[in-house]
């Protein structure tokens, strides 16, 4: 499942609720941090605060209602990181929350991304008490979340940062929010298996319903730009039935083989056809053999 991708999302809960796949706990722990330059997510909103935040919110209400029907003692952990306070947005808007191209940075992003989904918790544990959620933070742990930050990232691959902060014990605090008896409520949040106290701000009612509301606006406009994003691709490749996949073939470059016939602007060229080509590059094989 791709959380960037509200399409992806939606199969992904359909799939579970066809499969009667039974869970008492969700985890979301997609993320990504310090991509160096501005991406966009098929929805139209900045990668970053798609990825760690909408993406996230997104599945855990499609995924609400069955798991409380389906468990006992449902629980929804977000994970996070104690850095959110430093991304309070100066003002409780959309245009203020959502990160922009004009004034991108990596850390910002990542750093508002947090604030937010840590608001959408508390949000989610007054307005539904059937279920408990928490926000953890699993410490320092040496992953691949920032692999698009040059050295940062390649430092954080290392054998010595590996073996100086194990992913091990991240998912020890992870799993210790998951499952342990003492993390059974709801509304929390909690570091190094340790609760905190959140900040005075976002304990705000007022803001946590502004930024709960403005959620649910950008779900909706962003499944549209997706939907119509998956629409134009079908209508693509029902009319270009000769071009390799887009995220398949054609990434690999010249060497991709046409799935079907050759596209329409080569159907005038009889000489590039398939077999004409292969037997060429036979023949100037066994010409070169012949040399040697």
């Amino acid at each position: 499942m791709d959380v960037s991708n509200p399409n992806s999302i939606d199969a992904c809960v359909e799939k579970i609720k066809k499969e009667k796949i039974h869970f008492d706990v969700l985890v979301n722990n997609a993320g990504i941090s310090l991509v160096p330059e501005y991406r966009q997510a098929n929805t139209g909103y900045e990668l970053t605060f798609q990825t760690n935040f909408l993406g996230p919110a997104y599945l855990t209400e499609g995924l609400l209602e069955y798991i409380v029907k389906e468990s006992c003692e449902p629980r929804v952990v977000f994970v996070n990181s104690c850095t959110y306070p430093k991304g309070r947005p100066s003002e409780i808007s959309k245009e203020h929350i959502m990160p922009t191209k004009e004034d991108y940075s990596n850390f910002g992003s990542y750093f508002r991304s947090k604030y937010c989904i840590t608001s959408y918790c508390l949000t989610m544990a007054r307005k539904h008490p059937e279920c408990h959620f928490v926000v953890c933070d699993p410490g320092t742990a040496a992953t691949s979340i920032a692999r698009d930050f040059g050295c940062l990232g390649w430092l954080q691959s290392t054998r010595f940062m590996k073996w100086l902060h194990p992913a091990d014990r991240g998912a020890i605090n992870i799993a210790y929010c998951a499952m342990a008896e003492e993390t059974a409520k709801t509304g929390v949040i909690v570091y190094e298996e340790k609760e905190q106290e959140p900040i005075d701000a976002i304990k705000s009612e007022e803001e946590q319903d502004k930024i709960y509301a403005i959620t649910h606006e950008l779900f909706e406009e962003g499944k549209k730009r997706a939907a119509s994003q998956k629409n134009y691709a079908c209508l693509f490749k029902k009319h270009h039935r000769g071009f390799p996949a887009a995220t398949g073939a054609a990434s690999r470059g010249p060497s991709a083989r046409w799935r079907s016939t050759p596209p329409p602007c080569l159907s005038r060229f009889p000489a590039c056809s398939r077999s004409r080509t292969r037997g060429r590059t036979r023949a100037a094989s066994e010409r070169r053999n012949r040399r040697k």
